[in-house]
């Protein structure tokens, strides 16, 4: 079991998970955020701390995976269903666009399903 604890911004002072500060670094030295975990087994009595590093690889948003992609086509959905100042320039069609395109996996028809919501929030 992985349990949350909180996130660290590059100078190693707490953020919350929605003050995250991110920094851009041309050639990837210093993490662009940090995630610390902490996990025990079921049988032990103490935990193990685990820390994930997150580095910006200056991927373009048409080569990352299609999880990934996916996950931000609902991230961006949300955002623009609030009309949020944060959707930039998102809209229902882009984020159409973007779930439509990484749909290659689904056994379930979930992202199939999520097209159909996309459309009726449209309307």
């Amino acid at each position: 079991m992985v349990a949350f604890r909180t996130f660290f911004c590059p100078d190693s002072n707490p953020c919350g998970p929605f003050r995250l500060l991110l920094t851009r670094d041309i050639n990837q030295t210093r993490p662009l955020f940090t995630i610390n975990f902490r996990y025990k087994q079921p049988t032990a009595t103490s935990s193990q701390a685990l820390d994930l590093q997150i580095f910006d690889t200056n991927t373009e948003f048409e080569k990352a995976g299609e999880n990934m992609r996916f996950a931000a086509s609902v991230s961006a959905y949300g955002l623009v269903m609030r009309n949020s100042a944060y959707k930039g320039d998102a809209t229902y069609e882009k984020v159409r666009t973007w779930a439509t395109a990484a749909m290659t996996y689904d056994p379930y028809e979930y992202r199939k399903e999520f097209i159909q919501l996309i459309d009726k929030a449209k309307q």
